[in-house]
């Protein structure tokens, strides 16, 4: 599923050289001209009321938020995952990405996961951009959620915790941090 205006979509496929067919080979949904997009706003709407959220402004960020129309896809079941952020302030797209589809239950806080595609194997990059100091609890919990993650998308995880420390010679405390995750990650995998 690929959400914007058709002709930039097909602008960008056509610049990229992509052989992908928008309507055949993915499903577009145009956020000037969805059958569902009334109800998106209202069960956006519904969602933010609280926050002072009005109809108005309900159907304003339904088609002009990618991020927030892509949340709503998820959310209603629509779409099964989403990117975004390629443009525009991280922060920004994780506030709506956390306004609309929330944490799973059970799942402690948020963390990103980026996939590096390498010629001779994926590399999975977690947490570079949420978290400025986690304990170590919640290190080994991003660890465990990458895990999940990896196996969503069929690979077999094998994780590593980074850290400025050469096996254990510093004593800063983002090193015993990292220490403690690591101990904690395997005490519990």
């Amino acid at each position: 599923v690929l959400v914007g205006r058709p002709a930039v979509i097909a602008s960008r496929i056509a610049r990229a050289g992509l052989r992908l067919r928008p309507g055949t080979d993915v499903e577009v949904v145009d956020p000037e001209d969805d059958a569902r997009f009334r109800d998106y706003w209202t069960d956006y709407r519904q969602l933010m009321a609280r926050r002072g959220v009005t109809p108005e402004v309900a159907k304003a960020t339904i088609r002009r938020s990618a991020t927030t129309l892509a949340a709503m896809l998820v959310r209603r079941g629509d779409a099964d995952a989403m990117v975004c952020g390629l443009v525009g302030r991280f922060d920004e797209h994780l506030s709506r990405v956390r306004d609309v589809i929330g944490l799973a239950r059970g799942t402690p806080g948020f963390a990103t996961m980026n996939a590096l595609m390498l010629p001779e194997h994926t590399l999975f990059v977690t947490d570079t951009m949420v978290n400025d100091e986690p304990d170590a609890e919640q290190l080994a919990d991003i660890a465990r959620m990458a895990t999940e993650g990896m196996r969503a998308f069929g690979v077999a995880p094998k994780v590593a915790f980074v850290s400025h420390s050469m096996f254990g010679a510093s004593e800063r405390p983002s090193a015993r941090r990292v220490r403690a995750a690591t101990a904690l990650f395997r005490a519990q995998h």
